[in-house]
């Protein structure tokens, strides 16, 4: 996702997507919110990249994305949904800076940590 596109939020954008395996955001991307089942149930999908600019995470918007397991949460995302990422297993980590709204978050719901600081 770029600039160019002039998209700052997705919602529903990709929900039941089967085949799709990668999404990543350029540094130039606008993508502030990642609204409610945006991603919802895509199996395949595997890469997940945000830029520094996202700040919420809707509900049930990485639900289902069972492929997924590694998830970089940047530092400026100051709001999600208990249901927004990917059930918590073992296979799965998010990565974030201590103290950030990502790693309170993180650990409150159980998912395993990686610090990027």
């Amino acid at each position: 996702l770029s600039k160019e596109k002039g998209i700052n939020n997705l919602i529903e954008a990709f929900a039941k997507c089967k085949k799709l395996e990668i999404f990543m955001c350029s540094s130039e991307s606008e993508l502030k919110r990642v609204e409610e089942a945006a991603f919802y149930n895509c199996p395949a999908l595997y890469i997940m990249m945000f830029d520094d600019k996202l700040e919420y995470i809707g509900a049930n918007a990485l639900r289902g994305c069972s492929s997924i397991t590694y998830l970089p949460l940047p530092p400026s995302i100051e709001e999600m949904d208990v249901t927004s990422l990917p059930e918590p297993n073992d296979n799965l980590f998010l990565y974030s800076f201590r103290n950030s709204y990502a790693d309170t978050f993180g650990k409150n719901v159980g998912y395993n940590m990686i610090y990027l600081d």
